[in-house]
């Protein structure tokens, strides 16, 4: 028996309670240590009922009564079922997991919570450290996320996202600062979908946010030497009066 299953794949296990030179126990035994999800049912003569609790308390998935085959076949399928199920429960979370462990070390920020008058945030990653919070500060009751958000774009920010929600969109964008556990202000690009019910009611946001300061202030540069450069175009061309502070500033 031992070699049996030690030298193959079984998708299910029938075992007596008695046998010759070895028993139930020990076989039910030997393949917990080794397999704790295979079904293993047993079929025996006779059995107690403290014997049958003691088996099902050692990992036995059912047992049936050898005067009563005909329960046999439904058990087996319904421990077949049952342990195929736990192989898909198994997969998702090892999936979800991994889907967990690519955000937690991304630069993204995931986040969730549903709408109701507290705002409370329901999830949000572990990359959130990034910006000097742990998750469970962020998940804390007493916690709200427009607390972060800079007081110059709060108004805005709140204003989009109701236009948003009754426009009937699925999804939208948003650009704002957040301030750091330091302190500082980051520009955060956020990229936000809607979740609804089935009567279409708004019920929470889901989302990432990205980290895009250097960026920003990049192109923020950008912006402000273009508009030196075409301010003296226009002085060159005699259209504005020579600014030496103008000059100064597009020549650095």
């Amino acid at each position: 028996f031992e070699q049996a299953v030690g030298a193959e794949s079984w998708d299910l296990i029938l075992c007596d309670v008695s046998l010759p030179g070895y028993d139930g126990d020990r076989a039910l035994r030997f393949v917990r240590e080794r397999n704790p999800d295979i079904p293993f049912l047993f079929v025996s003569g006779e059995i107690g009922e403290d014997r049958a609790i003691e088996m099902m308390r050692l990992g036995a998935t059912d047992y049936v009564l050898k005067h009563r085959l005909t329960a046999l076949s439904p058990a087996v399928r319904r421990a077949l079922r049952e342990a195929g199920a736990r192989r898909q429960e198994a997969t998702a979370k090892a999936e979800l997991q991994h889907l967990r462990d690519i955000i937690n070390t991304s630069p993204m920020i995931a986040f969730s919570w549903d709408m109701s008058p507290s705002g409370r945030i329901r999830y949000v990653s572990e990359s959130v450290r990034q910006l000097g919070y742990a998750s469970e500060q962020l998940l804390d009751r007493v916690f709200r996320f427009h607390e972060l958000v800079h007081p110059d774009d709060l108004t805005r920010v709140r204003q989009e996202v109701q236009s948003h929600l009754a426009s009937g969109v699925r999804s939208f964008s948003q650009m704002y600062r957040v301030r750091d556990a330091d302190g500082s202000w980051h520009t955060m690009d956020d990229r936000t979908t809607i979740r609804r019910s089935t009567n279409g009611e708004v019920v929470g946001l889901d989302g990432v946010l990205l980290d895009v300061t250097d960026r920003w202030r990049a192109e923020e540069q950008v912006r402000m030497h273009r508009e030196q450069l075409a301010a003296l175009y226009r002085l060159a061309n005699g259209d504005i009066r020579d600014e030496r502070g103008l000059i100064d500033a597009a020549l650095k």
